[in-house]
Order: C-alpha cells, then sequence, then structure tokens
C-alpha cells in the first residue's frame, strides 16, 4: 500500500520506511531521481534522491487534501549523505495559496555528518491550495538519503458537525416492559 493511500485513511503515519522497495509516494523535483537502496535507518532500505544538477533538486510528498486548510500537521525525516564531514538539509514547503503565487518557505534546518542518520523535522500548516513538504541538500548536488518519515496531520483532523443523533446509554440499554 502506498504512502498516500495510508495516510489519507489514517490522517497519521509513523515512522514509514522503505522496506517494500516502493518510494511510497515520494517524488523527486528537477532531473533527479529517487531510488530504493540498502542501508536504512535501522532497517534495510532507505529512498535516496540521486542525479541532481541543481541544489533545489529534492524528494516531495503531496499533502494536498489530507486535512482541512490552515491545520498544523508535524513531519520528520531521518536524513544521511555519505560525501561530504558536515552537510546542510532543509526542509521547506510549497505552498500554493490561492492567490496563485507559490511560496517555498523553510521550516527546518539541520546539519548531518557524512555517514550518520540525523533527524530533520518541523511543523507546518496545510496550505489552502495545495502543501508539498520537500527534503533538500542545500550545499551541493550530491546524493542523500531519507528514512523513516513521519508524518502526522491526526491532530489537524476534525469533524465538521458532531454526531448528535446517538442515543443515550442509559436509553438504549433501558429494560423495556
Amino acid at each position: 500500500m502506498g504512502f498516500g493511500a495510508i495516510l489519507s485513511a489514517t490522517l497519521a503515519v509513523t515512522a514509514l520506511g522503505f522496506e517494500d522497495g516502493t518510494s511510497a509516494g515520494f517524488h523527486s523535483t528537477g532531473n533527479a531521481r529517487v531510488r530504493v537502496v540498502a542501508g536504512g535507518h535501522g532497517s534495510d532500505h532507505a529512498l535516496e534522491l540521486c542525479d541532481r544538477d541543481a541544489d533545489w533538486n529534492s524528494i516531495e510528498l503531496d499533502l494536498t487534501g489530507f486535512a482541512p486548510a490552515g491545520s498544523p500537521c508535524a513531519f520528520a525525516a531521518h536524513v544521511r549523505q555519505d560525501t561530504s564531514d558536515l552537510a546542510s538539509f532543509d526542509l521547506s514547503l510549497k505552498d500554493d495559496p490561492d492567490d496563485g503565487e507559490a511560496r517555498y518557505p523553510t521550516v527546518a534546518r539541520c546539519k548531518a555528518r557524512r555517514g550518520e542518520w540525523t533527524l530533520l523535522k518541523g511543523t507546518f500548516p496545510i496550505g489552502t491550495g495545495g502543501t508539498l513538504p520537500f527534503v533538500c541538500r542545500t550545499d551541493s548536488t550530491d546524493a542523500f538519503r531519507i528514512d523513516d518519515v513521519t508524518v502526522d496531520c491526526a491532530a489537524a483532523y476534525r469533524e465538521d458537525e458532531p454526531e448528535t443523533s446517538i442515543p443515550r446509554l442509559k436509553d438504549a440499554f433501558a429494560v423495556r416492559e
């Protein structure tokens, strides 16, 4: 089952990995590509972004429609790079508001040492016209990996109208003569 199906069904996902060999709904931007590779964060597999030709090439996930606009959504992923002593990563957001002007705010940053998994996490509001969180290595075009992704929009979920036609328990179980 892909990430989108899991997320839309539950509005919360904890520690999503790539053990099934799929990219779980994540996509690459630009000319880069994603692939599942061996060597995850405490697991067998991770998702790698490779063939990057620009530092803005990233791994993204479309969260449009998974929670009401304006609701908070928490995102966390472990990131790893194997080429520099220290590399910079951003968790940013492509937000397409109703005015048609795409915005790309950065909501979290981290530095990852070569060969070590580092946690990158942040919270952002679900946009009115679409929300795409993306992870990007900002200091080079070298490949990087992500794993154990957590997206939690459950706190944002709310019913439009509460159910009011449920009978009281004492009435439902009352002994009737």
